[in-house]
């Protein structure tokens, strides 16, 4: 059984690339002469983009066995490619498109990285039952294509979250189950609150902050302490005097627990 899976994938990863064509002994040989048919002409003008078997059977609605089918004569005269040759519907595009298309075990990892947020393979591979080496490897292939990336590891392991291209790619499902983002460093309100004022409005000194809070001088000094601890603020000097600004770990807690907070207000919605 290993070793069928370890083919598998040597398959997929192969047959995934524009330089691959899917022509294997699953597809039906034809003869390179063999003209392409009203049908398979109709995909081929579809496929302005690379598209899912599904959205080709609702578009030229004809049922799935004929896609299936259509997409298959298609392969084997090289007209059009495949993501997935055990799974040819998954996703097809015109054999000259240079779009990278992903096999179906790859855009399940990628459309489990929820946008916007960081995570973690073993989380990943728990929102997803697979095996923790498999999401591993389909990571370490995205991440060469560009679609995601490590933005630091901690003892929990590297943390990943999407590229611009891998949010935008055709196969990243938002919709799909996501996995548990990695905890922020800070969670309460009040951390909250001044984050956000420091990512609003720049610079401010800690009389400014805590008036801003409404909290004790002492309770304002404390926060700034422990924040600054935390690597999410600064001085932008040595001055006693001199404002607190967000450090890029600040910065970026501050936008996920924007995040984290207007997905709660949409799902109460």
């Amino acid at each position: 059984m290993a070793d069928k899976a370890r083919q598998h994938k040597s398959t997929v990863a192969v047959s995934r690339r524009k330089t691959a064509r899917s022509r294997g002994k699953v597809l039906e040989q034809l003869s390179s002469g063999e003209r392409v048919s009203p049908t398979g002409q109709r995909i081929l003008d579809l496929l302005l983009q690379p598209m899912r078997g599904h959205d080709i059977t609702e578009h030229l609605n004809v049922t799935p066995q004929r896609v299936r089918q259509m997409i298959r004569k298609l392969l084997a005269i090289g007209k059009v490619r495949v993501g997935d040759p055990e799974r040819i519907l998954t996703i097809i595009a015109r054999d000259e498109d240079p779009a990278v298309l992903l096999s179906y075990r790859e855009e399940r990892v990628l459309s489990c990285i929820p946008f916007g947020e960081e995570t973690t393979a073993p989380l990943i591979a728990a929102a997803l039952h697979m095996p923790l080496p498999d999401v591993t490897e389909y990571l370490t292939t995205l991440n060469g294509d560009g679609f995601v990336q490590g933005v630091e590891e901690s003892r929990k392991g590297v943390q990943w979250c999407l590229t611009e291209d891998g949010a935008g790619h055709p196969q990243y499902r938002p919709e799909a189950k996501k996995a548990r983002p990695v905890p922020l460093p800070v969670r309460s309100d009040r951390v909250a609150d001044l984050l956000s004022l420091l990512a609003t409005h720049g610079p401010a000194r800690m009389p400014e902050l805590r008036d801003a809070l409404c909290i004790p001088n002492a309770s304002a000094n404390a926060l700034m302490q422990y924040l600054k601890r935390k690597g999410l603020i600064r001085k932008t000097a040595n001055s006693l005097t001199a404002p607190y600004v967000l450090t890029e770990l600040g910065l970026k807690t501050q936008q996920a627990m924007h995040h984290r907070d207007n997905r709660g207000e949409a799902h109460l919605a």
